[in-house]
């Protein structure tokens, strides 16, 4: 069987020479393998109507031939019907599309063709990922991954890719450690090809986790080598894109997502429509230039217009990409409400809305169907939507009382996942809202001060005055002076400064640097 990886149109040309020779020939085991390759070799390249009839054309020629006890022909069969379902996919039938590859599995098995019977597993792993069934998913590439390592085949092409995926979907599951475990290949003696693909998938949570030495490390390795496959692309794009807005450096954030973006443009298929990672990329594009407003790199207008920019590339994906069921599926759907969501933080005021219905789209994370809300577990990816959400309700001068919930749920998703840098987020906010997160324990030792009151006062200690104190404390400058009126009050002070002077002397307020 042709290794079709980054090869395809060589493989197409080979295979056309195969069936100029064997077509004039009586029907055969080899013309029913020419003709299914071909459907293989299609598919790969997306020109869907021409594998449909190629394998069609398999499955004929080998009803019309007597039964093969190596089982080559099965396989054949197998790999045809497999194709039929990856554009029956594509064709926006997922039902079929699994229907055929519970036909094409047992075929495949019963061939003793290993490779076949991979690419089966992998194909109805992928179709239920598409469609938002995570743990069905995950079920099914675990299924494959222990045919894979029965059979001696881990690290065969399909044996890879059913690696990869899993990690994939157990990383959007929020099996962190189990995605983390599973990407690590050391001590195992493996191609260049294996280790790059599991490296870029293990990237996902070592930035998660805020692993970013050793993220760097990876990211710096895979960038300087040329990388072909998509999904390496898209994955160093994704991960680097994100460690650099959690590090505070837009600029690269930016420049990793458009970089990535032009790279899933696949130079050798010319024909083919926008590749639907750019939907991804292009949201975490959209928030970095909002980022670099907030930093004052880029003026609050050249924000808005690269924004516009990036979501019109995450627009454009969506319209024009071919998703394999024939519509933009959950995570897709998700991350086009992220791209646009990204651009509303530039308005004044922002829309918190837009932001609980991103977190609404990314509920197929716990398998979810309502409306995302703080008295249910969150997704990773919905954690940081509440955080988005929450931080523009208290910008539009909503009560802090509405988000506490919601900010919560968040928390416990971070730290539960060890997400230190969505969690380090999380918290800021929280303090600048006065809102107790019940898993952060907040300044140590008993006080007089509420909350609100240290938050305050912390803030004075930094020379902050009291108009720019309740701006980052989303409160108004008269409340700040009333809180400052009470801690005076509470420590006996008859200044500001001698307020701030007590609150250290009686370990109200960690020293400077320490907090």
């Amino acid at each position: 069987m042709l290794d079709l990886s980054g090869r395809e149109l060589e493989a197409l040309a080979t295979a056309r020479r195969s069936l100029e020779l064997l077509e004039r020939e009586p029907p055969s085991a080899e013309l029913a393998w020419v003709h299914t390759t071909l459907a293989r070799v299609l598919t790969r390249i997306d020109r869907f109507a021409e594998a449909v009839t190629e394998a069609e054309t398999a499955l004929a020629v080998a009803r019309h031939l007597p039964a093969d006890p190596d089982g080559d022909l099965d396989a054949s069969r197998a790999d045809a019907l497999v194709s039929l379902a990856v554009c029956a996919e594509f064709g926006g039938d997922p039902e079929r599309a699994r229907t055929l590859l519970a036909e094409a599995k047992p075929l495949a098995r019963r061939s003793g063709n290993l490779a076949v019977e991979l690419r089966a597993y992998y194909s109805l792993g992928i179709s239920l990922l598409d469609e938002g069934r995570l743990a069905e998913a995950g079920a099914e590439f675990a299924a494959g991954e222990e045919r894979a390592a029965a059979t001696g085949t881990t690290w065969s092409a399909y044996g890879l890719n059913l690696r990869v995926a899993h990690v994939i979907a157990r990383f959007m599951r929020g099996e962190w450690d189990a995605a983390e475990a599973a990407a690590e290949i050391a001590g195992e003696s493996v191609s260049a090809v294996v280790a790059t693909r599991l490296a870029a998938a293990g990237l996902l949570t070592a930035v998660g986790r805020g692993r970013f030495a050793a993220a760097g490390r990876r990211l710096a390795e895979l960038h300087e080598s040329a990388q072909t496959d998509d999904q390496v692309i898209l994955l160093v794009g994704q991960a680097g894109a994100e460690a650099a807005l959690w590090q505070g450096r837009p600029e690269e954030a930016a420049r990793r997502a458009a970089e990535a973006i032009a790279d899933l443009e696949i130079g050798a298929f010319t024909e083919q429509a926008p590749h639907l990672g750019r939907i991804l990329l292009a949201a975490l594009g959209a928030a970095a230039h909002v980022e670099m407003a907030a930093a004052g790199i880029q003026t609050a207008e050249e924000a808005t217009a690269a924004a516009r920019d990036m979501v019109r590339v995450a627009e454009r994906a969506a319209e024009r990409g071919l998703p394999r069921a024939g519509t933009l599926g959950p995570e897709g759907a998700a991350w086009l409400r992220r791209a646009r969501a990204e651009l509303t933080r530039l308005s004044d005021p922002p829309d918190p809305t837009v932001w609980r219905e991103v977190a609404d789209a990314f509920g197929y994370e716990t398998g979810g169907t309502g409306p995302c809300t703080g008295a249910a577990p969150v997704g990773y990816r919905q954690a940081y939507a509440l955080l988005r959400y929450a931080e523009a309700v208290l910008a539009s001068g909503g009560a802090h009382g509405q988000v506490e919930p919601d900010l919560r749920a968040a928390y416990a998703t971070a730290t539960a996942f060890g997400a230190a840098p969505l969690a380090g987020a999380l918290r800021e906010l929280a303090r600048r809202a006065g809102v107790r997160l019940e898993a952060d324990p907040g300044p140590s030792g008993p006080g007089p001060l509420t909350p609100r009151e240290r938050s305050v006062l912390a803030l004075v200690a930094e020379g902050r005055t009291n108009r720019q104190a309740g701006a980052e404390l989303f409160i108004s400058e008269k409340t700040v002076s009333v809180h400052l009126s009470r801690v005076m009050a509470k420590l006996g002070a008859s200044s500001r400064t001698e307020a701030v002077s007590l609150a250290y002397a009686r370990g109200l307020l960690a020293p400077a640097g320490l907090d």
